[in-house]
């Protein structure tokens, strides 16, 4: 009995201590998350090309613009998509399916948006989407991207500020600036809810692992 005590004091801890390096890994996820908000929050907003000159090459930019109309539709009307594949996995006899990104198959060239009537050149080779469309041309197929003319932000660096000006884009976001930023905000506040969350259940078990070997440890008779 005291051994299997024991034992079950010993699994508190350890699935406590095992939670608590969750929440570190979920607060240093947080950290970066709010250095990389701050970030964009602190960038250039560029209203016009010649915004690019005073910011200079390699600073951070904001902009809203346009995909221009004449972007090559490369598939299902899209000019820059993801490949997202359902997989059905077995696991211990149990049947899992979930959606895995196949960058393999990733259409993200080199495109023109258009701002204020100019052209600028967006490189987005390892760039990230949120908010963009998805199309299924299949059941196990899912497209994420976007059309031509579809209103983006994007998120970059100014790569060259002559003519053809380039920047490269770090996140294209469907929508306005705003709309942009709430993303970034909610992948700072997501790791930092579960930051909490397991630092406070992961301290519990252990303290209640250590509290209940403690209490089941055996007194040293008085001499």
């Amino acid at each position: 009995m005291a051994t299997r005590h024991k034992s079950n004091n010993t699994a508190l801890v350890f699935v406590g201590a095992v939670l608590l390096a969750g929440s570190v890994t979920c607060l240093v996820a947080s950290l970066i998350g709010r250095s990389e908000l701050r970030r964009w929050q602190a960038a250039a907003s560029i209203q016009e090309p010649g915004d690019l000159q005073a910011v200079g090459e390699g600073g951070d930019v904001v902009i809203v613009g346009s995909l221009a109309p004449d972007a090559p539709a490369a598939k299902e009307g899209l000019a820059l998509y993801e490949r997202w594949e359902h997989v059905v996995e077995y696991e211990d006899g149990k049947r899992e399916s979930r959606w895995r990104h196949n960058y393999d198959y990733d259409h993200k060239p080199t495109f023109d948006l258009l701002v204020g009537g100019h052209r600028i050149r967006i490189q987005n080779e390892f760039v990230m989407f949120y908010n963009p469309r998805e199309i299924m041309p299949n059941e196990n197929v899912k497209l994420k991207g976007f059309a031509p003319d579809d209103v983006v932000t994007i998120l970059g660096s100014v790569e060259s500020t002559r003519e053809p000006l380039r920047v490269e884009a770090k996140y294209i976001c469907g929508g306005e600036r705003d709309r942009c930023m709430r993303h970034l905000s909610g992948s700072s506040v997501g790791p930092a809810l579960g930051a909490a969350f397991l630092l406070l259940v992961g301290g519990g078990l252990v303290g209640l692992g250590v509290k209940s070997w403690r209490a089941g440890r055996p007194t040293r008779p008085s001499s």
